[in-house]
């Protein structure tokens, strides 16, 4: 009787391999994969007395960050009374958490509109950090099925798969280095006739829920797989799950042609080949070769180093300036254009908007051992025509000190003071991040990752191409080359989503993208300091 999802897959992926193969390589790991599921289910019968196997590994890790959220700042009701709205995603924009006590708005969601538990047939759901499992588990009946997949500690916890309950599972996956986090933040929801991909920026915490903005990409796959080939989609989810040794065999009913978006993922290691193109910030820039953002023979190796530029100082004009809130939209593009100058057509109006030459911004809750060496490359691989690169937008000490996430004490705004203090720290590439009143309450920070370009057509600023979910902005996320360019280095596992810029008006795509800050963000003034987590509030 098999009652979680996911099995031991045993069988990798070649890492110098291709996704072109990977149809041939998924037969034998799924027949290894069951023949590992026959030896261990008859291993877990008979040893149901066993501790190991029958106690959950301890929720907080050690290398887990403090714990970020009071409980009494949440209604101990608020997740488990709200009423499952049975909803369906169609995947072709993204949702912010909704709070307690705010009204609802078309862009939020809350954790109960995802499970739908009473419809809820079986579960995967992968975390950071999970604080209190009895507030995750009554999100579901207790009957159902649950798999999940989060980070571990080295020194007081083991990589493996482990059968909590006869319906729980929890997966630790495998790491690499001393620094490597599990750091992606999904969910795979299967119910009677269709299967609800998430991927998010959220943890299974109720703080992560309840006292900082987040993000979330969900669709919804009918079951009923049409043959041929498989879409991209599907390949480089089958292969995230494999390399976390899960086994996808059991999507393989369902039809992912018809997904919206395209995955953009990191694993920890060193990749070569044809995977030094599959993840991380490098996958980013094929993206945008593929859909005509930026040249076809745009290469990353040779760019020219960027010039950073100084803080500039806060005028009184500036600081009597109230940030415009504005509902923003994307650009529209042809998909099929060759032109060297990546330009977009409005289809309503025929005015031009330029792609390749726009501001990239990325907003985010974690900068990791950032120099301007590493983040020149980052630049030249989304933005190698654009002068200012990737402008990242993280809270002000004093936006963050005020914030009810700071008093919360979440500290979920990572950025030390030595990182910042160092002379090698591009400062000139900072923003202030200004909270969107439009969809998020005041005095909320933002635990959500996005990135995403603007472009200006007829005056009006909005959005090309973005990306969304849980990557930030350190090497272990994004990646750093070596070998002259030719390998990709990694420590983390991420996923997020790559929303390709739309062939459609800006007037008909209004609020399907809220994005959480005020945009374009200010830049930082000369006497504006960083949140810095290991600095206290007081």
């Amino acid at each position: 009787q098999q009652t979680v999802l996911g099995t031991i897959c045993t069988a990798k992926l070649n890492s110098q391999g291709s996704t072109m193969d990977f149809q041939s390589q998924l037969a034998a790991i799924r027949k290894e994969a069951q023949d590992k599921w026959n030896k261990q289910n008859k291993k877990r019968k008979d040893m149901n007395n066993d501790d190991d196997e029958q106690e959950c590994p301890p929720p907080n890790s050690a290398s887990a960050p403090p714990k970020k959220f009071k409980q009494s700042h949440v209604p101990a009701a608020h997740a488990t009374t709200t009423p499952s709205t049975g909803r369906k995603f169609a995947g072709d924009r993204f949702f912010l958490n909704r709070f307690p006590n705010q009204p609802p708005h078309p862009c939020t969601i809350q954790l109960p509109d995802l499970i739908c538990k009473h419809s809820l047939q079986k579960g995967i759901l992968s975390t950071f950090t999970m604080e209190d499992p009895n507030w995750v588990f009554g999100h579901f009946k207790p009957s159902t099925p649950i798999t999940i997949v989060k980070h571990w500690d080295k020194q007081s916890e083991k990589q493996g798969h482990f059968l909590v309950k006869e319906n729980i599972s929890c997966l630790h996956p495998k790491m690499e280095g001393a620094y490597g986090a599990m750091h992606a933040k999904w969910m795979i929801l299967l119910f009677d006739n269709f299967v609800r991909v998430v991927v998010t920026s959220a943890n299974l915490t109720q703080g992560d829920y309840a006292a900082v903005v987040q993000c979330f990409w969900v669709q919804d796959f009918p079951k009923g797989n049409k043959g041929g080939s498989p879409s991209d989609f599907q390949l480089q989810l089958y292969d995230f799950l494999c390399t976390i040794e899960l086994d996808p065999s059991f999507l393989d009913e369902y039809d992912f042609s018809d997904a919206k978006v395209d995955l953009v993922a990191s694993v920890p290691g060193t990749h070569k080949g044809s995977k030094y193109q599959q993840y991380g910030i490098v996958r980013v820039h094929e993206l945008l070769k593929r859909y005509d953002v930026i040249p076809e023979g745009t290469n990353i190796t040779g760019t020219k180093k960027r010039t950073q530029t100084t803080l500039a100082p806060t005028t009184k004009k500036q600081k009597n300036d109230k940030t415009k809130q504005t509902t923003l939209t994307f650009a529209p593009t042809s998909s099929s254009s060759s032109s060297s100058s990546s330009s977009a057509i409005d289809t309503t109006t025929g005015a031009q908007c330029s792609c390749s030459d726009s501001t990239v911004y990325f907003g985010m809750s974690s900068i990791g051992g950032l120099n301007d060496k590493w983040w020149s490359w980052v630049s030249n691989c989304v933005a190698p025509q654009n002068k200012n690169g990737v402008q990242l937008v993280f809270p002000t000490y004093a936006t963050a000190s005020v914030s009810e996430e700071a008093k919360a004490g979440n500290g979920v705004m990572c950025l030390s003071a030595k990182s910042w203090a160092a002379p090698t720290f591009p400062k000139g590439i900072m923003c202030k991040y200004v909270n969107n009143a439009i969809y998020t309450p005041k005095n909320y920070l933002s635990h959500a990752k996005i990135m995403c370009q603007l472009q200006h057509t007829n005056g009006v600023d909005h959005f090309g191409w973005m990306m969304v979910g849980s990557h930030n902005a350190s090497i272990g996320a994004l990646g750093r080359p070596n070998k002259q360019e030719t390998q990709l280095t990694m420590y983390n596992y991420e996923l997020s989503v790559f929303f390709k810029p739309q062939a459609t008006s800006v007037s008909t795509k209004q609020a399907q993208f809220p994005i959480p800050f005020a945009f374009p963000p200010p830049s930082y003034g000369e006497k504006d300091m960083p949140w810095q987590h290991n600095l206290s509030v007081n």
